[in-house]
């Protein structure tokens, strides 16, 4: 995820949010229709450079036990039945059921932002602080680029609104993001899906002395982001490109903070 256009494409934080109750719409089967149990959220300074030879030049490979000699616990991290008849180097994706997309922040002026997120919620280790509970409110929705004066719209509203339900000791840090394209896909980096349902992604990161996962599922009634869609007529009309006459695909998940790292 990117802000600007023009900064050296220095990665600013990496963040991980995750779910500890699999079931109720999570899990690990990536072929069934749930949402993931873990999100990496990697934010930089400029797109370019997932398509720089520096970042093509970080090795993927399972070949620990190539560059140094295993200790007494440890085993070799490549397994290479089937990839070395076809003559291919085990990779870190082959084990790792990860799947990316790259998106560019859109900027609203709606406050504090989640691509800028404040250094207290950082640190170079990626501990959390223990006073505070942080959680990630992601928002996707499956409209083109094209809509991104509706989204913006959509955004404020669905801001507003969160704000009005949580309590008001807890802080909000949000920024919406457009999908850059398969155009933008780092080399060899497994895609997921964005085009069909998450054009659009709307990343709420709410802080404060929160406590459990369902304290935030109580506070936030069901419709309420459908409510947000649907208020601009996206609901079962769709005036937007190809997207006419369709039923706009949408949804949202919650998921804790557990690395925040700078």
């Amino acid at each position: 995820m990117s802000a600007g256009q023009h900064s050296n494409g220095k990665v600013t934080s990496c963040l991980r949010f995750a779910r500890s109750d699999e079931g109720n719409g999570y899990g690990h089967n990536p072929e069934g229709d749930t949402k993931p149990m873990f999100v990496y959220a990697c934010l930089v300074d400029n797109l370019d450079v997932l398509k720089s030879k520096a970042y093509d030049d970080v090795s993927r490979a399972l070949n620990l036990e190539t560059t140094r000699k295993l200790g007494e616990d440890e085993c070799p991290v490549g397994y290479s039945e089937g990839l070395e008849q076809e003559g291919k180097e085990p990779m870190v994706f082959d084990i790792v059921d990860a799947k990316f997309a790259v998106y560019e922040e859109i900027p609203t002026g709606g406050g504090p932002t989640f691509q800028n997120l404040p250094p207290d919620l950082l640190s170079p280790l990626g501990t959390m602080l223990a006073t505070l509970s942080t959680y990630l409110i992601a928002v996707n929705v499956g409209l083109p680029a094209s809509a991104g004066d509706d989204m913006k719209k959509i955004s404020e509203m669905l801001l507003g609104r969160l704000r009005k339900l949580l309590p008001a000791y807890i802080k909000t840090y949000s920024s919406l993001y457009c999908w850059k394209g398969k155009e933008a896909q780092p080399k060899d980096h497994p895609f997921t899906d964005a085009e069909k349902n998450a054009g659009w992604m709307f990343m709420i990161c709410v802080s404060g002395a929160i406590g459990p996962i369902s304290n935030v599922t109580e506070w936030l009634p069901k419709d309420v982001f459908d409510r947000a869609v649907s208020s601009l007529g996206y609901g079962v009309d769709v005036q937007v490109g190809e997207m006419v006459g369709q039923d706009v695909p949408r949804g949202y998940g919650i998921w804790e903070g557990n690395i925040f790292m700078r």
